[in-house]
């Protein structure tokens, strides 16, 4: 890197990883997924590179995540997981791993389904509909998160309950979240970043585990799919958006 900044930041394993690849000296902080799963640290009190994070558990909470889902719909069978095209095999293999776990204890089947330009989600949605699919687990990722209007807006239309990992999704149409509160990480990221800018080495500050989740639901996306059974899902929500 010829610019040689003091610190850099990546939102997502891809980016990191290339940020990683590009240097091993320049310190990264990062908010994307579970970096030991990622094989970007080797060590959450002791990073052991020059990579540290506010970690998001989103790998441990799928099972989590489904289960609430089957709550919502006690008659899910077939689950579609939805992902972007290019998104990092490391952790859409995880992902696959605890998807396949949940399947085992909550009855289900599951395909993967890759997403390459927005136009996709309208096709894709369109397709999980007519084949008969009860769900969509929606990805974590930047192009989920950017195009997450129109996934909203594509799922209510065909019908399809979507759960996802943060509340941005929710407020853009995703049935149902359950994780970490994304802008609580981005200021433990900004903080990292000003601690490392003071003299700290990443290895000197262990990945911080979140230790507060939040389930939200979106009313009017459970109104328009006939979801507001069962009364005590609702009822246990941090927040029903409306």
């Amino acid at each position: 890197m010829t610019r040689r900044p003091d610190v850099l930041f990546g939102a997502s394993t891809p980016v990191v990883r290339a940020l990683r690849q590009a240097t091993a000296t320049i310190p990264i902080v990062s908010a994307a997924a579970d970096p030991l799963q990622s094989g970007l640290i080797n060590n959450l009190a002791h990073p052991e590179a020059n990579v540290t994070r506010v970690s998001s558990i989103s790998f441990e909470l799928v099972a989590k995540r489904v289960e609430l889902l089957k709550e919502a719909l006690p008659g899910l069978s077939r689950l579609a997981f939805v992902t972007q095209k290019g998104a990092d095999l490391a952790d859409v293999r995880e992902m696959g791993n605890q998807i396949t776990t949940a399947a085992k204890i909550f009855g289900y089947t599951w395909e993967i389904f890759y997403l390459a330009v927005p136009e996709e989600i309208d096709t894709t949605f369109a397709r999980l509909a007519r084949e008969g699919f009860d769900a969509a687990y929606i990805s974590p990722g930047p192009f989920t998160y950017a195009n997450r209007m129109r996934i909203g807006e594509m799922a209510r239309q065909h019908r399809v309950p979507t759960v996802a990992d943060t509340t941005d999704l929710v407020s853009a149409g995703v049935f149902l979240s359950y994780g970490f509160e994304r802008s609580r990480v981005l200021i433990r990221s900004a903080e990292y970043i000003d601690k490392i800018l003071r003299g700290a080495k990443p290895a000197e500050l262990p990945v911080e585990q979140p230790t507060k989740f939040e389930l939200v639901i979106n009313l009017k996306t459970a109104k328009a799919l006939d979801l507001t059974e069962p009364p005590t899902l609702f009822a246990r929500a941090d927040e029903v958006i409306e």
